[in-house]
């Protein structure tokens, strides 16, 4: 940091330090926090579709010994309403953190990018890319598990389907037939986190950011 005072006074320079370290601590941990709160919830959404799951697939031992699977599919059908309702809530909570990580990753990887390609002529190259490639690295590793994490969720909601067609639904009577076929409409719908309502976090997503900074590097670096 360049400073408007001298800061390699004493105690100055032990209060600069100090200030700087709880203040990368404090960022670091609420980053840490968001993102591990984020994958308990998709973790737990995992589980949930994975016992619908479960349930699916034991309705084809139901249908072979003559018993009714309308409790089996009634409850299905209950279970995957309230996971809707809860990846929504997930939804409504992180969409503008996604939004404010999403920006603020793409802004830091494209000046650490740039820092990076101007410091290949400099006479202290070693020291500015030892201090710069990490914290590049680190930036990138945010931005594709928070991708990652939505690519992840938007993935299970595809399981609930394919579980339902697996099953021996070809034996079911016409009234347990309706209630699959609604919950097989119902799990067409993907569960998503979006970037402040305007895009669905995904490994697609990802990679367009990286073309899109690499691109503002090759602009900054043609203005340099």
């Amino acid at each position: 940091m360049e400073l408007p005072f001298d800061a390699t006074k004493s105690p100055i320079y032990e209060l600069v330090n100090v200030v700087q370290f709880l203040q990368e601590f404090m960022a670091a941990s609420m980053s840490s926090m968001l993102s591990a709160i984020l994958v308990t919830l998709i973790l737990h959404v995992d589980g949930q579709v994975e016992i619908i799951c479960r349930q699916l697939s034991n309705i084809s031992s139901t249908i072979r010994n003559g018993e009714s699977c309308n409790k089996i599919l009634k409850l299905s059908i209950y279970k995957h309403q309230r996971i809707i309702a809860f990846t929504d809530n997930i939804e409504n909570i992180f969409t503008y953190i996604a939004l404010i990580q999403f920006l603020s990753n793409t802004l830091v990887i494209c000046s650490l990018g740039f820092l990076i390609v101007t410091s290949l002529d400099s006479q202290k190259k070693a020291v500015i890319l030892a201090k710069t490639v990490p914290y590049y690295v680190l930036a990138n590793l945010e931005a594709f598990a928070l991708c990652y994490a939505g690519e992840y969720l938007t993935s299970k909601s595809a399981d609930i389907e394919r579980a339902a067609y697996h099953l021996t639904w070809y034996e079911l009577n016409p009234k347990e037939s309706r209630f699959l076929l609604l919950l097989m409409v119902r799990s067409r719908k993907p569960f998503v986190i979006t970037a402040g309502k305007f895009m669905n976090l995904s490994l697609e997503v990802f990679a367009s950011m990286l073309k899109a900074s690499g691109s503002y590097v090759s602009v900054l670096y043609a203005m340099y």
